[in-house]
């Protein structure tokens, strides 16, 4: 199969994509042909990968923007079997083959795992698209890790739905994560993956407890260390 994986880095966050690509190529769906989509506004990217422009904004629009970016570009990879998601200040640890393939793919967020829904924070502004009223969901989702063979139907319905967001001057509590959590109510992914693909680095008392029995496969860095 043909796969295309996204990744922004604009601004510092290029400084992650170097060991990214590297654990990429020896973990990420071997047995296929995985196709490696840089957006950023930096010049150099790492052979192999392919470079989309992409003008580096002032928070929270790098992760706001998200999908847009994804689904102004759906040209340069029209007629991919399967497209992933990876935030930039990860690392594959572990590989990760054919079990990530579906029509959506969602990942369980380590945070929330194994706590009641009530506990989720989903969006509570009654003005934003991303809005989840109380009962809805069973799951919350992390936005590090996702995809599958509809993920450009998915952003390009997250882009209107963001854009509709900004024109009402409103922004979502969790960005794109909380718009991500909203689709995937209403459009549940076929593939839901533990927190071993969005594993935290490092892990408060809590949290470990949670995962005590999970391995991670696919790290989330932490930035702060």
């Amino acid at each position: 199969m043909r796969i295309a994986l996204f990744v922004i880095a604009t601004g510092d966050y290029i400084k992650y994509i170097y060991p990214l690509v590297d654990t990429v190529k020896d973990f990420f769906l071997t047995d296929h042909k995985v196709d490696i989509f840089v957006f950023t506004d930096q010049q150099e990217v790492p052979r192999g990968t392919i470079r989309i422009y992409c003008k580096h904004r002032p928070w929270p629009y790098p992760t706001l923007y998200r999908y847009k970016y994804i689904h102004e570009a759906r040209h340069l990879y029209q007629g991919y079997d399967c497209y992933y998601y990876c935030d930039a200040d990860m690392l594959f640890k572990d590989k990760v083959g054919d079990e990530v393939l579906g029509e959506l793919v969602g990942t369980r967020h380590p945070g929330f795992f194994n706590q009641e829904k009530t506990f989720f924070p989903y969006e509570t502004n009654k003005l934003s698209t991303a809005y989840v009223k109380d009962g809805d969901g069973m799951f919350y989702y992390a936005g590090g890790f996702n995809g599958g063979r509809r993920y450009l139907e998915m952003a390009k319905m997250l882009d209107y739905m963001v854009e509709l967001d900004l024109y009402r001057d409103v922004i979502a509590c969790w960005h794109d994560e909380s718009h991500i959590n909203r689709y995937f109510i209403s459009n549940p992914p076929d593939v839901v993956l533990s927190p071993s693909y969005c594993y935290p680095e490092t892990k408060k008392e809590i949290i470990d407890y949670r995962l005590q029995n999970i391995k991670g496969k696919l790290i989330a860095l932490n930035k702060g260390k």
